[in-house]
């Protein structure tokens, strides 16, 4: 989101674990966002947000590099074997790989939206392991693989594919974060007085 249409902006000393920087609001609607600063060879970072919602059952879960490298290396359907198990040169050999280096260059100004990686377990020699797959966001994975990301922010649709996520692919010292939470948290720092209303939880 470009800085003539950010409303207010708050930073964010919680969970710097997260790599979560701060959260912002939309000066033409009330949708608020959270914004993820993340580090890449050479001191340089790239930028990626996730819109929150009080009604949400969204997670975000820290991909460890790793981690989510070999769990996608074992998904025996991956659709794209040559980027699941390649390597740098690969990644950048992908034809699509220009447009998430464009999106990308926009930094701060306008964060990418993070991917929508699933996990389920196969066996493999009797044991079960990680097999990673994506709904999205494929080119922008490698673009940050390919720049030197050892963590970064990925979405979940809900608190299980959290928990598998964080299970096969996770950062370990960190923990899936709920974007409904999060809103209920910060919403009312960053909303329009007279939007703050909906930032207070329902009394069940």
């Amino acid at each position: 989101m470009t800085p003539d249409l950010i409303s207010k902006h708050i930073y964010v000393k919680d969970y710097p674990q997260h790599l979560l920087e701060g959260v912002f609001s939309c000066k033409f609607n009330d949708i608020i966002y959270c914004r993820f600063k993340i580090p890449l060879r050479e001191g340089k970072f790239a930028y990626m947000e996730q819109a929150l919602s009080g009604t949400s059952e969204s997670h975000i879960v820290i991909a460890d590099r790793h981690r989510l490298l070999s769990a996608w290396r074992n998904n025996p359907n991956s659709i794209v074997p040559e980027l699941s198990r390649g390597d740098e040169s690969a990644w950048r050999r992908d034809r699509k790989f220009h447009e998430a280096e464009k999106g990308f260059s926009h930094s701060a100004g306008n964060p990418v939206p993070l991917a929508d990686p699933h996990c389920r377990f196969i066996l493999e020699r009797g044991l079960p392991v990680p097999a990673l797959s994506f709904t999205n966001g494929i080119t922008r994975t490698i673009w940050l693989l390919a720049n030197g990301a050892n963590r970064f922010p990925v979405h979940a649709d809900n608190h299980r594919s959290a928990q598998l996520l964080q299970r096969s692919i996770g950062y370990r010292p960190a923990c899936p974060l709920a974007v409904q939470a999060l809103y209920f948290q910060y919403a009312s720092a960053v909303l329009p007085r007279h939007l703050r209303y909906k930032a207070e939880p329902k009394q069940h």
